[in-house]
C-alpha cells in the first residue's frame, strides 16, 4: 500500500507506521481504566491513588517539556490523535487512534485534511463553562506550540501553514510528503488542545480547563493533585473511576533559584468544581 493509500485508511491499520511510543501518559492510562471485574466488565467509582517524586514544574504543558508536565496534561487536556493504548492492542505495531479528531484524509500525504468530532465539549468550568470544542481552539493551541518561545516549535517546522475550514474540519500542508504526520499529532510532547479564552484572561498555570478525562479538583503544591472524573468527557465509557490523586514526595528544586516550584501561583488549594 502506498504513502496516500495507507493515509486514506486512517489509523490504527497493519501497515501504518510503528510510532516510537514513550511512558509519560501511562499513570492516566491506568487510572482511566484501573477497575475491572473478576469476571467481565470494568467495575464504576472509587479512587486511584499513585505518588511522584516530583511536583510538575508547571501545569501548562506548553510551560515545560518535560515528563512531569505531559502526564499532567495527559488527565486534563486531550489531542488530536493518541497512541492506541487499548488493552487489546499489539504493544509491538501500536498505531495512532482518533482522540478529538475523527477523522484523518490525505491523497498525498502533504496536504492532510482533519475532522474533529462534533458535540465534543470543554470541561464545565468558568470561563469555559463546557461550551463546544471548535477549530478555533486548535488553532490558537497550534499558535501556542509554534511561538517563537514555544519549547517544541521546530518539531512541528516541516509544517506549513493549518487553516479552519470550518468549525469542525482542519487543512495541515506540509513541506513535503510525510509518513509519520499522524504519529505527530499523537505526540504528548507537542499539540495538547486547549481553550481559545486562554489567549483572554483564563490563566492555565491556575485554572487549567481542557477536554480530557479528568477535571483538576485541587491542587495542593508539593503534597498532592487530586481529579474528578469529567462527566462531559466524549467517551461516556470512561474514566471507570471517580477520582484520582497525586501525591507528591518532595517538591522540586532548582539549583541557584527559588526553592519554590515555578506554578507556585496555584500554591493555595484550588476547588475547581
Amino acid at each position: 500500500m502506498g504513502l496516500a493509500g495507507a493515509a486514506l485508511v486512517g489509523w490504527g491499520g497493519e501497515d501504518d507506521p510503528q510510532p516510537v511510543t514513550t511512558a509519560t501518559t501511562a499513570v492516566a492510562a491506568a487510572a482511566t481504566a484501573a477497575a475491572t471485574a473478576a469476571a467481565g466488565g470494568p467495575v464504576r467509582g472509587g479512587e486511584f491513588n499513585f505518588a511522584v517524586t516530583v511536583d510538575p514544574e508547571a501545569i501548562d504543558p506548553y510551560k515545560i517539556a518535560n515528563v512531569n508536565a505531559r502526564r499532567f496534561a495527559s488527565f486534563v487536556y486531550s489531542r488530536l490523535f493518541k497512541i492506541d493504548s487499548h488493552p487489546d492492542a499489539n504493544p509491538y505495531s501500536q498505531g495512532t487512534v482518533p482522540d478529538l479528531a475523527e477523522s484523518a484524509e490525505t491523497d498525498d500525504g502533504q496536504n492532510w485534511v482533519v475532522k474533529l468530532k462534533p458535540g465534543t465539549k470543554f470541561q464545565n468550568l468558568p470561563p469555559v463553562s463546557g461550551r463546544e470544542l471548535t477549530t478555533e481552539d486548535v488553532l490558537f493551541s497550534w499558535g501556542r506550540l509554534t511561538a517563537p518561545e514555544g519549547l517544541n516549535a521546530s518539531q512541528v517546522s516541516h509544517v506549513s501553514g493549518v487553516t479552519a475550514v470550518d468549525d469542525y474540519t482542519l487543512r495541515f500542508e506540509l513541506k513535503g510528503s510525510s509518513p509519520t504526520f499522524l504519529e505527530m499529532l499523537a505526540s504528548d510532547s507537542l499539540l495538547w488542545i486547549q481553550p481559545r479564552e486562554a489567549d483572554a484572561g483564563l490563566d492555565l498555570l491556575t485554572t487549567p480547563i481542557g477536554t480530557g478525562p479528568w477535571i483538576m479538583d485541587e491542587y495542593e503544591v508539593s503534597t498532592a493533585l487530586r481529579f474528578v472524573r469529567n462527566p462531559d468527557f466524549y467517551d461516556p465509557e470512561i474514566p471507570y473511576l471517580d477520582r484520582a490523586i497525586s501525591s507528591s514526595s518532595r517538591s522540586t528544586r532548582t539549583s541557584g533559584c527559588s526553592s519554590r516550584p515555578a506554578n507556585s501561583r496555584a500554591s493555595a488549594s484550588l476547588p475547581m468544581t
